[in-house]
């Protein structure tokens, strides 16, 4: 690194912390500090700056929001996040939204600031230097070669690996990162683009050859897809792969394509938990409203009939008119009592804590047959046996929401409900023969039918959401919950790379 004083911005609304800062690094360092996102982009304006440190969690303007715009004003120099380390959210957007190079837990350790900060103006002064590279090309070749040096190295320091494909002979290179990330030798395997597919996890593939074709065909500026793939353990790690095609032929055809890929797999465990964690809370206040409305309204109100009841007796002594209004009385308070008991029901029936999700679809089958022309059927090989609770209750509120939507929407004759439990895999199937719909004109503003609750909790439980629909062709909803790793994909990846 030169020995030119890089200079760094550090955003806080603590002074404290912008003293403590300024004072360890102002040697080293030219040290700038705002004590507000505003003011820091006063001063990104009027002078120029190498590297953005900010804190996340600030009043009126936090950290990412600062760096969004920040990136409008000078999208060049590196950014670092502080955060404390439950701010899964705030670091999905930061590297999202802000495309930050790193973040650092709060509170922060000197060396470890130091080193991350060295290799973040490291990079910064690499990508300068691969600019002024590609300006002076043809006059240049030499530095060319050294850039690339330099641009291996940055790679290695952030983590991540690249990969270059000759589409027309699917030769495929992988740098030693590529491998090391799934816990591979480099070179361990052959790295042609079909062998790399054949590891990612078998509902991931579509997905990243459909990414694959949008972007040949023209329709997306770039590859950008986040997907599983078969470790050498045996386990699945998420991976991030962003490209793009550096070379066509004469025609136009692309014939040579490169990008990076980088390990994402802590920062989609962190979403899942927090999704998890809301879901799970969701549960546990529907089942705290449902005991109240049971054991507390619904004992009231049942005490007040049975008191009205006692009275009735003397009703006859009253006149006409008031004999009617009690009547009325009676008949709402009947009713108030029936509507507490399913409002209490629908929260959390007391059939699938008691029983499990066989039993509550049964029950609610039986009461789909008063009110709904819909022939339902339901399927399920568990021999009387009961799955994890976690998982009845989540299939429960996706089963409930998906009949709702049949009951609604569908114009179904048939509907057909199958739970399916095998030594690796859970799946609930839920299927119409109504009119479907068009899932791409899902209009989000009016709820999507419950599609992204549905979503969500099938996340929850580490399952796959598909949806399959088309209009005049009704509607098929699976969910796949794995229970280990899928052994057939593990052993075929194991024969290919031995």
């Amino acid at each position: 690194m030169s020995r030119h004083k890089f200079s760094i911005l550090y955003v806080d609304d603590e002074e404290a912390n912008l003293r403590v800062f300024k004072t360890t690094f102002m040697r080293e360092y030219n040290i700038l500090t705002a004590s507000s996102g505003e003011r820091a982009l006063k001063i990104i304006r009027q002078k120029k700056i190498d590297l953005f440190i900010t804190d996340q969690r600030m009043p009126k303007m936090n950290g990412v929001q600062f760096l969004k715009e920040a990136i409008k004003i000078c999208p060049d120099p590196s950014r670092i996040l502080l955060t404390g380390y439950s701010d899964v959210k705030a670091i999905s957007s930061a590297v999202n939204e802000a495309g930050i190079f790193h973040y650092i837990s709060k509170p922060w350790d000197k060396d470890e600031m130091k080193n991350i900060i060295d290799r973040a103006l490291e990079i910064y002064q690499l990508k300068k230097e691969k600019q002024k590279l590609f300006e002076n090309l043809e006059n240049a070749l030499d530095l060319v070669s050294a850039q690339e040096q330099r641009l291996q190295l940055a790679i290695e320091a952030s983590n991540q690996g690249l990969w270059d494909w000759k589409v027309s002979t699917d030769a495929y290179y992988l740098s030693p990162e590529c491998y090391d990330l799934i816990g591979y030798r480099p070179y361990e395997f052959d790295p042609t683009y079909t062998n790399w597919l054949s590891m990612v996890h078998p509902d991931d593939r579509e997905m990243i050859t459909t990414s694959v074709h949008q972007y040949l065909e023209g329709q997306v500026p770039h590859i950008e897809v986040e997907f599983r793939i078969l470790s050498k353990n045996g386990g699945y790690r998420w991976l991030y792969t962003k490209g793009s095609v550096v070379e066509k032929n004469k025609n136009g055809t692309p014939v040579r394509m490169t990008g990076i890929v980088s390990d994402i797999t802590e920062r989609k465990h962190e979403q899942d938990k927090v999704i998890a964690a809301i879901v799970e809370t969701e549960d546990k206040e529907r089942s705290r409203i449902a005991k109240e409305l049971h054991d507390g309204l619904g004992q009231n109100l049942t005490t007040s009939m049975l008191n009205l009841g006692f009275a009735k007796k003397e009703v006859s002594k009253l006149s006409e008119k008031s004999q009617q209004k009690f009547a009325n009385g009676m008949e709402f308070l009947n009713l108030a009592i029936h509507e507490t008991r399913n409002i209490a029901h629908n929260l959390m029936p007391k059939t699938i804590l008691d029983f499990g999700y066989v039993s509550a679809i049964e029950s609610m089958m039986e009461g789909l047959e008063e009110v709904s022309s819909i022939d339902f059927v339901f399927y399920n090989n568990l021999n009387g046996k009961r799955i994890e609770e976690s998982l009845e209750v989540s299939l429960y509120r996706i089963t409930q929401e998906a009949v709702n939507n049949i009951l609604k929407y569908s114009n179904a004759r048939k509907a057909t409900i199958q739970l399916m439990s095998y030594p690796d895999l859970v799946m609930l199937i839920i299927e119409d023969d109504g009119k479907g719909f068009d899932p791409e004109k899902l209009d989000p503003k009016n709820g999507s039918f419950g599609i992204n609750s549905m979503k969500s909790r099938a996340k929850a439980i580490r399952g796959t959401f598909i949806l399959d629909s088309a209009p005049g062709k009704g509607t098929t909803i699976t969910i796949n919950i794995p229970m280990t790793v899928n052994k057939q994909h593990y052993d075929r990846v194991k024969n290919l790379i031995s």
